[in-house]
C-alpha cells in the first residue's frame, strides 16, 4: 500500500514546460501538502491521451515519495513574498512584472517590505526566480514550485 495519495488539481503548458498543480496526502497522518512541479514536456509520452494524462502525471510526481512535505511552507514567508507568490500563481503568464506605481501600491512594495522580500529570497535561495532591472521586478514562474502552499486559499485550491 502506498503511503501517499496524489490528486492532480490542474496542469498547463508553458513552451516546453508542463506545470502540474497537485495535492499529496499522507494516508497515515491525513496531512496534506499543496505543491506544484515543473516537468519538461519530453517527460510526457506523446501517445498519452487526454483521458489518462492524470494517471501518467501521478505516476511521474509520485516518484517524489512525499518530498513535498519537506518544502518550505508558504505560512513561513513574509506577507510580501506570499502576496507575490499568490499573484504569480494566479497569473496566466507564469511570470509576473512589478513595474508600475499601481503594482507597487497593490502589493505594498516599499523599502521596508522589499527588505522582507530580500530576506526570504536569501533564506529560501530564490535568486533564480527574481530579477531587478531598474524599477522593474520580474518574478519567474518556477517560484510556484518552491513551496508547500499551506495557507488557505478559499474553497478552490487550484492555481
Amino acid at each position: 500500500m502506498q503511503k501517499y495519495d496524489y490528486e492532480i488539481l490542474n496542469y498547463w503548458n508553458d513552451n516546453d514546460d508542463l506545470y502540474v498543480d497537485y495535492v499529496v496526502t499522507n494516508k497515515e497522518t491525513d496531512e496534506q501538502a499543496h505543491a506544484c512541479t515543473l516537468l519538461n514536456t519530453d517527460m510526457i509520452e506523446d501517445y498519452i491521451s487526454k483521458s489518462n494524462i492524470d494517471d501518467e502525471l501521478i505516476s511521474i510526481i509520485s516518484k517524489s515519495d512525499g518530498n513535498e512535505f519537506n518544502l518550505p511552507k508558504t505560512s513561513e514567508l513574509h506577507k510580501i513574498t506570499y502576496d507575490i507568490f499568490k499573484e504569480l500563481c494566479d497569473s496566466d503568464n507564469n511570470m509576473l512584472w512589478v513595474e508600475e506605481y499601481d503594482d507597487f501600491e497593490r502589493l505594498n512594495l516599499n523599502d521596508n517590505t522589499y527588505k522582507l522580500l530580500y530576506e526570504d529570497i536569501n533564506k529560501y535561495h530564490l535568486n533564480d526566480y527574481f530579477e531587478q532591472t531598474g524599477k522593474t521586478l520580474t518574478v519567474y514562474g518556477g517560484l510556484q514550485c518552491c513551496f508547500n502552499d499551506d495557507l488557505a486559499r478559499g474553497d478552490n485550491y487550484e492555481r
